[in-house]
C-alpha cells in the first residue's frame, strides 16, 4: 500500500516502511510503466519523487536507484568511498559515470568491479532483511546494469563470466529466494535480448509411471509420485523454463531445544478446553476448541511466513472477541509482524528464534460430517529451501 509521502508500506494497512523494500516496489513499478503497462501516473510520479529525495538517506539502494540520481550525488559517492560493498555497486556507479561522460572515474570503477569480481565471495552470508542481499542477486544486478548501460557485446569476456557464474548456479539449483529469479530473470533478458526465443514450438515431455504426457503450451501440473518413483521432462522443442516444488508431509517434533534441527519447523494440533488433545473421530458439535501451533528453527530468521491451515467443519472464533484467562491458552514467544485471520486459515508473519514459539487460535465445531485437518506451512519468505509442513489428520468426524 501506498502512504501519502509516497513510500510502500510492507504490509497491506499497515504501517512499517522497509526502505529498501520500498525502493524496491518503485523501481519494479517504473520499469513496467517503461514496459508498456499501465502503472498510474500519480503513484509513479509521487514514489520516484519522494525516492529520489531519499537516496542521500538510503545509499544501500542506489544499486537499484543509480539511473535516478543527481551528478553531485553521484560525485558525492565517488569522492567519498561510499560503494564496494557489493559488485552491482562498482557497476552503478560507472553506469552513472559514463552517463554523466566522467570518462576517468568510469574507467576506474569498470577495472576496480573487474577486480572485485575475480577476488568474489559466493559463501557471503544472505540477508534475510534490511537489502535481502543475497551473492546471486548481486551478480544478477550487475550484470544486468552492464548489459543494459556498458556493454553486451558477446564477445565481452566480464559480460559471459558474470554470465556463467549465474548460469552454474541455476543448474545446481541454487536460485532460492523471489528476489534472487527476479533478478537473475532481469539480467537474463537484457543479455539475451538480440536473440530471437521461438516459445511457439513449445513440446515438452513428461514421463512418470508409465505414462507420457505432450505440453504444448503454458501449463501448471499437479502430479501424485510414488515411493522411488521418477518424473522426466524431455524438451523437444522451443524455449521453456519450468518450476518444480514438491510437497511432502512430515511428522516432525518441536521442542525448545532445536540444535539439531537445520530447517524451520510446524506442528499442529487441536485441543479442547481443559488443553488436552481431543479425540478426532469424536468431536461434539458446538465445543470450544484450541488450535495449537508450535514453530521452532535452529537460529533466528527474520521474515518467516506460517499459513495455518484450519479443518472444514471447523470455525475459527475472532481472537478479539474470544479472551481466554486460562494461562494453558496464552501464546508463547509470539510477536507478529502481521496477523491476517481468515474464514479458514490464519496467515501469520514473524520472527523465528531458539525458542520454540506457540500460538493458540480458538475454534469452534459447527458442522457434522467427516473432513479432513490440513497441513500447515511455513516458509522463510526469502529463502524457500528453509520450509516444513505439519503432518495432517486423515480424517476428523464432528458428530
Amino acid at each position: 500500500m501506498q502512504r501519502d509521502d509516497g513510500t510502500f508500506t510492507y504490509w497491506e494497512n499497515g504501517n512499517y516502511v522497509n526502505m529498501y523494500a520500498s525502493f524496491y516496489t518503485t523501481y519494479v513499478l517504473n520499469l513496467l510503466q517503461e514496459n508498456g503497462y499501465e502503472i498510474p501516473s500519480n503513484v509513479i510520479d509521487k514514489a520516484l519523487k519522494t525516492h529520489i529525495d531519499k537516496l542521500n538517506q538510503n545509499p544501500q539502494v542506489l544499486d537499484l536507484f543509480i539511473t535516478f540520481a543527481t551528478k553531485n550525488e553521484i560525485n558525492r559517492i565517488y569522492d567519498n568511498k561510499l560503494y564496494g560493498n557489493t559488485l552491482t555497486s562498482y557497476i552503478a556507479l560507472a553506469v552513472a559515470m559514463k552517463r554523466d561522460n566522467n570518462i576517468s572515474e568510469y574507467e576506474t570503477l569498470i577495472k576496480e568491479a573487474k577486480e572485485y569480481f575475480k577476488l568474489y565471495n559466493m559463501n557471503r552470508q544472505r540477508e534475510y532483511s534490511y537489502s535481502f542481499y543475497s551473492p546471486i542477486k548481486d551478480i544478477a544486478g550487475a550484470l544486468y546494469l552492464y548489459t543494459t548501460f556498458i556493454n553486451n557485446d558477446k564477445n565481452d569476456e566480464f559480460r559471459n563470466n558474470l554470465y556463467r557464474l549465474i548460469d552454474s548456479y541455476i543448474k545446481e539449483d541454487k536460485l532460492y529466494s523471489t528476489q534472487d529469479k527476479a533478478f537473475t530473470m532481469l539480467a537474463f533478458l537484457s543479455y539475451f535480448k538480440d536473440i530471437d526465443f521461438d516459445n511457439k514450438n513449445i513440446n515438452i515431455i513428461l514421463k512418470y509411471e508409465k505414462e507420457l504426457e505432450s505440453i504444448k503450451s503454458k501449463s501448471y501440473k499437479n502430479i501424485k509420485l510414488k515411493d522411488n518413483e521418477n518424473l522426466t521432462i524431455t524438451n523437444n522443442g522451443g524455449v521453456v523454463n519450468y518450476t518444480i516444488d514438491i510437497n511432502k508431509p512430515v511428522d516432525l517434533p518441536v521442542t525448545s531445544n532445536t540444535s539439531k534441527y537445520d530447517n524451520i519447523l510446524i506442528k499442529t494440533g487441536i485441543i479442547d478446553e481443559e488443553a488436552k488433545e481431543i479425540d478426532y473421530n469424536n468431536i461434539d458439535i458446538g465445543s470450544k476448541l484450541f488450535m495449537k501451533v508450535e514453530v521452532a528453527s535452529k537460529t533466528r530468521i527474520e521474515n518467516v511466513a506460517v499459513n495455518i491451515q484450519i479443518p472444514s467443519g471447523i470455525e475459527i472464533i475472532n481472537p478479539r472477541l474470544y479472551k481466554s484467562n486460562n494461562i494453558k491458552f496464552r501464546n508463547i514467544n509470539y510477536n507478529p509482524d502481521y496477523e491476517d485471520y481468515r474464514d479458514d486459515r490464519v496467515l501469520s508473519y514473524l520472527t523465528t528464534k531458539s525458542k520454540t514459539t506457540i500460538l493458540y487460535i480458538p475454534l469452534i465445531a459447527t458442522t457434522k460430517g467427516k473432513f479432513v485437518f490440513p497441513s500447515s506451512y511455513i516458509e522463510a519468505m526469502y529463502d524457500s529451501r528453509l520450509n516444513s509442513y505439519s503432518k495432517p489428520v486423515k480424517q476428523i468426524i464432528i458428530k
